[in-house]
C-alpha cells in the first residue's frame, strides 16, 4: 500500500482501509504481511489492531502478521527481484517462521529479524543512507566546483580506500517515488515521541535543494559552450 506524506504527517490511510477490507475477510490460520515503508510500530500498532477489530480474531493466536519491506531498484542489473535479500519479520515466532516458510518460495535469501520494529526501522535506515550520501555527494559537487577541483577525480580518489567509504555521485539530486519521503517518517515518530529532530542540514534542507539552480546552472553554461 502506499503511504505517502500529507503536509509532512506520513498518510496511512490506504494501510488503514486495507486493514479493515481484510479483517472483514480474514479467517483463522491466514497470514497478513505488510511491505509499506513506513515508522516503527506501525504493523503491531496500526495495522494489527484494526485486523483485530474487523475480524474478531487475535493476532499470533488466530492469524498470523509481520512486516517484510519491499526492496526493489527498478533498472538494476547486478541485484534481481528475487536475488535480492529479503527481511522478514513476524510479531511472533509461529507468524516469523510462516513469513519466512512463504519468501522462502520467492527469493533466494531472507534474513529474519527479532520483531517488526527492527524490520520497519532497517528499512529506514537503508533509505536514509542513501538519502544523505545523495545529498552530501552533491554539495560537495557544488563546493568542489567553487573551488575549481573536478570532483568526479576526487571520487574515484576517495574510493580507493578499501574501506570505510562508500562511493556515492553527483547527480540531478534526491529524487524517486520514497528517499525524498521516507526518511521523513522516522523524522515525525521522532518528533512525536521524543520531542526533537534527529536530522542535520542537508536532511532539513529536503535532500539539499539548493543543488537545483546550481544543476541548472551547470546546464546552461554548458549549453552554451555547445
Amino acid at each position: 500500500m502506499p503511504t505517502p506524506l500529507r503536509d509532512g504527517v506520513p498518510d496511512l490511510t490506504y494501510v488503514e482501509s486495507c486493514a479493515r477490507i481484510l479483517g472483514e475477510r480474514l479467517r483463522p490460520g491466514a497470514t497478513v504481511v505488510l511491505e509499506s515503508t513506513t515508522f516503527p510500530g506501525t504493523t503491531e500498532e496500526l495495522l494489527l489492531p484494526i485486523l483485530e477489530k474487523a475480524s474478531g480474531l487475535k493476532g499470533g493466536v488466530d492469524f498470523l502478521a509481520g512486516f517484510s519491506p519491499e526492496r526493489i531498484a527498478p533498472g538494476n542489473e547486478r541485484w534481481s527481484f528475487d536475488g535480492t535479500p529479503k527481511l522478514v519479520s513476524g510479531i511472533g515466532a509461529r507468524s516469523l517462521d510462516a513469513i519466512k516458510g512463504f519468501y522462502d518460495g520467492i527469493f533466494e535469501t531472507t534474513v529474519p529479524v527479532s520483531g517488526t520494529r527492527v524490520a520497519e526501522m532497517a528499512k529506514l535506515i537503508e533509505s536514509i543512507f542513501r538519502f544523505v550520501n545523495i545529498s552530501m555527494v552533491n554539495e560537495m559537487a557544488m563546493l568542489a566546483a567553487s573551488l575549481g577541483v573536478n570532483v568526479w577525480e576526487a571520487i574515484d580518489a576517495a574510493a580507493t580506500k578499501p574501506f570505510g567509504f562508500t562511493r556515492f555521485t553527483p547527480g540531478p539530486g534526491v529524487g524517486g517515488h520514497c528517499l525524498p519521503v521516507d526518511p521523513l517518517f522516522l523524522s515525525w515518530k521522532v518528533q512525536q515521541e521524543l520531542g526533537g529532530s534527529v536530522f542535520s542540514r542537508p536532511m532539513r534542507n529536503e535532500g539539499g535543494r539548493e543543488v537545483y539552480p546550481h544543476r541548472d546552472h551547470r546546464l546552461r553554461t554548458a549549453c552554451l559552450r555547445t
